[in-house]
């Protein structure tokens, strides 16, 4: 067959034409799908759900956040008072308050009324179901899975308030979760996947009793601010012992105002007022910018969980190791009382006979006890402050940060009707301090030499000086860790300055820090310094530690 050049290249021209457009499809569609790795579609939400661990004296769970629409009342605040909008809201009406000035108002009780709130929240939870909200999106190329959870009350040490929204969200790279980030009342932790505790796929959560805030590890939260109680004692809730209910579809999600009372400004600046709903949390960061806002939380510190661990752990631990002290002391006696017996004065503390130098060791020893009892009781170091900002002031100064030996280390901060506990590091201090001197009394039975007396006296005194070296590296060290555990949208330049002057002056000082911003104008007057109890433990510790050296150099022979 004879076929003409300008017939050939008809024929050729069509199946270029067909193939040009194949390549240019398969190009395309390898486009599409390596610009769009990850389809929210392709993440079942089930898959990932959260396994939540309450404390053993929780009081509040997750529920229908119906529950408090249908207890609640709206109200408008203008800033000095609050006026009745609505007494009965129905779901489809709290979605036209677009405004930040509106909050519901359970009418059950108050903001500073727990007990009445969570009397009705207990009586009613079986009418609604335990629901947790879920919410998958994308950012920057990336799938973001927040599961939302809304409880009745806020009972925290560090605030109280009516109504409680808190989250966990998983960050997925091509349909793999890398990262996740847990909520924590205003800020949160994040780590990589592969350090979450899992059941599979499903995270494990650890709330927090009363503040709801979730930790990454059972034994957690005693290091932060709030020295929250977490634990695994309580309440397990699966996804099979609660409802995944997408939270986009919510028509109450534009409700803008709170979810709880806010009767006076002085609420918000004291953790009274209740919490904006999910779009709106965190200035609507949570919601509109959950990758930005997850990348700034910290890192969970995991070379810290060892101490957490033993924070947590640590009354038990302390009396294990006192019962094992107990039971080695007994057995030393016994044979001490096998080979010699225990001497005419039984303890040997007790020999004390005329002007020499193990005599005055003795006196020492006592005299060295009681300057130790007294400064157990007294502050040993303590951080005021004097408040004074445009919407609240203090009357007087107010201890923030206190530490003594009967309740560890206190955190408050000035509430409307005095001091609020904020936060504690709650260590027996005076028990390990005075079981150490019963130690040292009972080890003097039967002593027969001073060099061995001596030398318990010297280790008593050491372990009572070590505790105040201790605290003062602790406050010398805080200008530089706390600055950088606070936001700068925090007051961080201000914090910075307070705990510098702290780090440079720890025994004493004061500072006076002017605040001057869009948010906040007025001042705060801080005085701190090292109390009458530490300057006592101190002069104890010195004390009994001559008190040793007496009795080492006095070489004497008891019986």
């Amino acid at each position: 067959m004879n076929i003409t050049f300008p017939a050939y290249y008809s024929m050729n021209k069509k199946r270029i034409a067909k193939i040009v457009c194949f390549f240019v499809l398969l190009v395309s569609t390898i486009s599409i799908i390596s610009l769009n790795p990850v389809s929210a579609e392709e993440i079942n939400p089930t898959t990932y759900a959260p396994i939540l661990y309450f404390e053993g004296q929780e009081t509040c769970y997750p529920i229908d956040a119906t529950y408090h629409i249908d207890n609640s009342a709206v109200y408008v605040h203008d800033g000095e008072t609050a006026t009745l909008v609505d007494d009965n809201p129905t779901i489809s009406e709290l979605s036209t308050y677009t405004e930040s000035a509106f909050f519901l108002d359970n009418t059950q009780g108050s903001s500073k009324d727990a007990d009445s709130i969570i009397s009705h929240y207990q009586q009613s939870k079986n009418q609604y179901d335990i629901i947790v909200y879920y919410r998958q999106s994308e950012q920057m190329g990336k799938t973001v899975l927040q599961y939302w959870f809304f409880y009745a009350y806020n009972n925290g040490d560090l605030n109280v308030h009516e109504g409680d929204w808190e989250m966990i969200q998983l960050i997925f790279e091509s349909s793999t979760p890398t990262t996740a980030m847990y909520s924590q009342h205003h800020s949160g932790q994040q780590i990589q996947w592969n350090e979450v505790e899992t059941t599979s796929t499903h995270p494990h959560v650890f709330v927090s009793r009363g503040s709801h805030a979730n930790y990454f590890r059972s034994f957690s939260g005693k290091l932060g601010v709030a020295s929250d109680t977490v634990g695994n004692n309580g309440l397990i809730l699966t996804n099979e012992d609660y409802q995944l209910v997408e939270l986009t579809n919510q028509s109450w999600l534009s409700f803008a105002g709170r979810w709880g009372e806010m009767q006076e400004v002085e609420d918000t600046l004291l953790g009274f007022s209740g919490p904006f709903g999910p779009a709106f949390r965190e200035n609507g960061n949570m919601w509109n910018n959950p990758v930005g806002w997850g990348g700034s939380l910290p890192v969970l510190n995991t070379s810290l969980l060892p101490v957490e661990w033993l924070l947590y752990n640590f009354v038990t631990i302390f009396f294990v190791i006192t019962a094992l002290s107990i039971a080695l002391l007994s057995f030393k006696l016994y044979r001490r009382s096998k080979d010699h017996g225990f001497g005419p004065r039984f303890f040997s503390f007790l020999y004390i006979d005329g002007v020499n130098v193990h005599s005055i060791g003795n006196i020492l020893f006592f005299a060295g006890i009681a300057v130790a009892i007294i400064g157990l009781v007294l502050p040993w170091y303590s951080l005021s402050a004097a408040v004074t900002v445009e919407d609240y002031t203090t009357d007087g100064f107010i201890d923030f940060l206190q530490i003594d030996g009967l309740n560890g280390v206190q955190l408050t901060y000035p509430g409307a009707n005095g001091p609020i506990a904020i936060g504690s590091f709650i260590l027996p201090f005076s028990l390990i301090i005075a079981i150490g001197f019963v130690f040292t009394m009972f080890k003097a039975i039967g002593i027969q030499k001073s060099n061995v007396l001596g030398r318990s006296y010297l280790w008593r005194g050491i372990s009572l000086i070590i505790p105040f070296i201790i605290l003062i590296i602790v406050i010398f060290s805080l200008g530089s860790i706390i600055p950088s555990l606070v936001p700068e949208d925090m007051g961080a330049n201000e914090i910075t300055s307070i705990f510098s002057s702290l780090s440079q002056n720890p025994l004493a000082g004061s500072e006076t820090i002017t605040l001057s911003d869009a948010s906040m104008t007025g001042s705060i007057d801080m005085t701190w310094g090292l109390g009458t109890g530490g300057y006592l433990l101190l002069i104890a510790g010195i004390i009994l530690a001559i008190a040793g050296f007496l009795l080492i150099t006095a070489r004497r022979t008891f019986y």
